[in-house]
């Protein structure tokens, strides 16, 4: 492997992993998506370790139970915001619930 290439993953890596942000990739080639990544403020944000959420059912598994289906369900947020849940980003406004049962919005 090139070695600046080596270096920029190893720096960008670092980045990710040290922004007070959650950061996620999912896997969507499960019946459903799961988490394949989830930076370290995760623990910040919800309560729980990467650990706990990798291999998770993603955010759906963290949302709110009164917002599944509603207005963060992903046929809503194409026609409201213009994203496809397909994209390889999207942005939205939901609540989730955290590991010690409280609510709290997240974008």
């Amino acid at each position: 492997m090139d070695p600046l290439f080596s270096n920029s993953v190893h720096l960008y890596r670092e980045l990710v992993d040290n922004l007070p942000v959650m950061f996620i990739a999912v896997d969507r080639r499960q019946s459903k998506p799961v988490f394949e990544y989830v930076s370290p403020y995760c623990r910040e944000l919800t309560g729980y370790t990467q650990e706990e959420l990798i291999g998770r059912a993603s955010m759906l598994s963290l949302s709110y139970p009164g917002d599944i289906p509603g207005e963060t369900s992903f046929p809503r947020m194409e026609r409201r915001h213009g994203v496809s849940p397909a994209a390889p980003w999207f942005s939205s406004v939901f609540r989730i619930v955290t590991k010690c049962g409280n609510i709290k919005w997240v974008r």
